[in-house]
């Protein structure tokens, strides 16, 4: 499939210019980021938007298109704001990537003052399971993703089976991968190899992670080689120290909600937390960080494409479902 071209722009102020001098212009002012981070400022927690940010150390670079601008495509800042100048007088379609249509809306500029629109995206996630980079053998961490039946442990439940990393929603404007997880038993056994072995499974306090927890326990323990899976049940709190900071763990329930629609934030989420380590993963680092100095956006739809493919080959992720609001 052939990705779409787009250019990364990295500053914060993109300076556009001017067609004639008689041409008015105006600025745009964007303020791209999710549902869910808006559903955390709601509640009182944060007094801002800014140290909400800041405290949960999250960085958004929130990417849109704007139709009849050149260039087209731009980067917000970490806070997820894109200001435009000199940008002639008129009405503009403004596409967050990634995106349906349905996420598009029009902006229009004018000298008089900033078009300024806040974009809100879709609270989406992935149900995933974190396997530590130092947790058996690649193959091992591998099988116990193609091993389980998403389908059998979903039931009656709405929410879709996920064989991608990211919600399908993510799979659309040239963000684009192969890699996926195919399901099978007589490959999980193969993979298992003839050693038994036991492991933990952590999961935070929530009928629901129980649920899937007893679910994978009894899946798990079905494979010969697979001795007993213990379940330990942590509080949240707890459980971020624990596996997400110390990184001590073996397998760890980790479930994501996109804060943006840039999903690269994710990606290395998963590397840092598995505590996963390279030369391939070194290299590809220095491209996307090449890539993006130089604006070259195949270089990096390319990046997150073999990023992706890379955990899921070596069995750091289990996508389980995608959740549905």
């Amino acid at each position: 499939m052939k990705k779409a071209a787009f250019i990364l722009i990295l500053p914060f102020l993109f300076l556009l210019s001017a067609c004639e001098d008689e041409v008015k212009t105006g600025t745009v002012k964007i303020h791209l980021y999710s549902e869910n981070l808006k559903n955390h400022l709601d509640d009182g927690t944060y007094p801002d938007f800014d140290i909400m940010v800041e405290t949960l150390d999250i960085e958004l670079y929130s990417l849109v298109q704007i139709e009849g601008l050149t260039p087209e495509y731009y980067m917000g800042d970490k806070y997820g704001r894109i200001t435009i100048s000199n940008v002639p007088e008129g009405t503009y379609t403004v596409h967050p990537l990634f995106m349906n249509a349905a996420n598009d809306i029009q902006v229009t500029v004018s000298e008089l003052g900033p078009a300024q629109e806040t974009i809100l995206m879709p609270k989406n996630g992935t149900y995933g399971i974190l396997v530590h980079s130092n947790f058996k053998t690649k193959e091992i961490r591998r099988a116990l993703s193609i091993g389980i039946s998403r389908a059998d442990l979903l039931g009656d439940r709405a929410e879709p089976p996920a064989y991608r990393i990211l919600p399908a929603v993510f799979y659309t404007d040239g963000l684009f991968t192969s890699a996926a997880i195919s399901e099978s038993v007589s490959e999980a056994t193969t993979l298992l190899g003839g050693s038994s072995f036991d492991f933990t499974y952590i999961y935070n306090t929530s009928t629901n992670h129980q649920a899937v927890a007893d679910y994978l326990k009894a899946k798990w323990e079905s494979y010969a080689n697979i001795g007993t899976v213990t379940l330990q049940e942590l509080d949240w709190d707890t459980l971020q120290t624990t596996a997400y900071i110390d990184k001590n763990y073996e397998v760890v329930r980790f479930g994501w909600y996109s804060d943006s629609n840039n999903p690269y934030a994710f990606l290395e989420a998963i590397i840092d937390r598995t505590a996963y380590s390279s030369a391939e993963l070194d290299q590809m680092t220095t491209e996307l960080e090449s890539a993006l100095t130089a604006g070259d956006s195949e270089a990096f739809l390319d990046y997150l494409d073999r990023f992706h493919t890379l955990i899921l080959d070596e069995g750091l992720f289990i996508p389980v479902y995608e959740y549905i609001f």
